[in-house]
């Protein structure tokens, strides 16, 4: 197994970047999960998990861990034992959640100025 988490602000090139190492590294199987990807289609489909998640994002809120993490864990280890993660653990909670589960290989924070 490696994962790879891509990590830093909106808009700071998170997911160009991972697609452009999945593309890179697709020989070796590697494939890419956006968190926000994942709450957008469960929202789009109406799914309880969606409909939780937007009552947050209506208020301008996170989704809570206690609601987030379950889902989120769950769909990124069907993503396969090579992976790519976009955005997603982004708090030392969810960091130390995930490592107990699906440990990280290497983390990459990008800072834009």
């Amino acid at each position: 197994m490696y994962r790879v988490l891509l990590s830093g602000a909106a808009g700071s090139g998170k997911g160009t970047i991972a697609r452009m190492l999945v593309r890179e590294f697709e020989p070796l199987g590697f494939n890419y999960f956006a968190a926000g990807d994942f709450i957008r289609d469960h929202i789009a489909r109406g799914t309880e998990f969606g409909q939780r998640a937007q009552s947050f994002i209506n208020k301008g809120e996170h989704v809570p861990d206690s609601i987030l993490n379950g889902a989120i864990l769950a769909e990124m280890l069907k993503a396969g034992p090579r992976v790519v993660l976009d955005g997603y653990p982004r708090s030392l909670s969810q960091v130390k959640m995930v490592e107990e589960q699906a440990p990280l290989n290497l983390v990459v924070e990008l800072k834009v100025s």
